[in-house]
């Protein structure tokens, strides 16, 4: 029997979608499954930058309060940014746990990695939580940096109610009045600050592979080596 590549988001993805079909209530599903739908149909996402448009810039903290902005990244290469909705989704923990594996073939292809989410950042990981991870893990209070990404979406009162029923209030999670979350967006960024690749889907269990991240890094990393 072959071992799952840790890297492959896809494949990590599907096993926990299963896993979550068989543990969580049907009638709380079948609510999950129409904002999902819902989101879809207003077309939440579909106005995040595409392909060969400039990442809007940011400066943002991380989990000690430090601010990284994405221009100093940019300054030492490509940047591959990723939106998630906090640590109490399990979707995103799969998400974070690829891109740590896939870490290391990051950096050796030249690029650092951001990721960003709306989580209060005394909530959002413990410390033994942000040693493991060895990147940039970021909040975006208010998400104000996803909104220029386009990624933001206003919770409905129903679903907040949904997400308490599930254990997890976001209010609390994310230290506002409001209640607003992003679409999970991944994009890789040139040094030019130009958007290679791009990616932005309302529904939370699919996620843009890592394995494409790779491939993308690998092919810019190949074409900035080639003569003329």
């Amino acid at each position: 029997m072959h071992s799952v590549d840790p890297r492959n988001l896809d494949s990590r993805l599907e096993t926990l979608r299963k896993k979550s079909a068989e543990s969580i209530p049907a009638h709380l599903a079948a609510a999950l499954q129409t904002a999902i739908d819902h989101l879809a149909q207003q077309g939440i996402g579909s106005s995040a930058p595409g392909n060969g448009d400039r990442a809007p810039n940011f400066v943002l903290p991380d989990a000690r309060g430090v601010s990284v902005a994405l221009g100093e990244r940019l300054r030492k290469g490509p940047v591959v940014l990723s939106f998630y909705r906090g640590s109490w989704c399990p979707y995103c923990n799969e998400e974070l746990a690829a891109l740590q594996a896939s870490l290391t073939e990051i950096q050796a292809l030249g690029a650092s990695l951001i990721a960003v989410s709306p989580q209060w950042r005394d909530v959002s990981m413990t410390r033994d939580e942000v040693e493991t991870m060895e990147f940039d893990i970021l909040t975006d209070p208010g998400n104000h940096v996803s909104r220029s990404y386009g990624l933001v979406f206003t919770v409905s009162q129903e679903m907040q109610q949904i997400y308490r029923e599930l254990g997890v209030d976001l209010a609390k999670e994310n230290g506002t009045l409001g209640c607003e979350l992003p679409v999970p967006g991944t994009f890789v960024i040139d040094p030019s600050g130009t958007i290679v690749l791009s990616y932005a889907n309302p529904d939370y269990t699919r996620r843009l592979n890592t394995l494409e991240v790779l491939a993308c890094l690998l092919e810019m990393k190949d074409r900035s080596q080639r003569p003329g």
